[in-house]
């Protein structure tokens, strides 16, 4: 249980800071078509990453 609730804390604050710093800092264009493409590549790999552990859980 406490492992699960610091990976949703862990989880949290990562969408809460990127958000945070789309706010302040925009950007335009060719910047923002790979910043998505950066970040698609990211929550895949965490993805993964995340159902890895799950599976050595069971």
């Amino acid at each position: 249980m406490r492992r699960s609730n610091f990976t949703k804390g862990l989880i949290t604050g990562t969408i809460i800071g990127a958000t945070a710093s789309m706010l302040f800092n925009p950007m335009e264009g060719r910047d923002k078509k790979m910043f998505r493409k950066k970040t698609g590549n990211l929550m895949r790999v965490v993805g993964n990453f995340i159902e890895d552990i799950a599976d050595m859980r069971r």
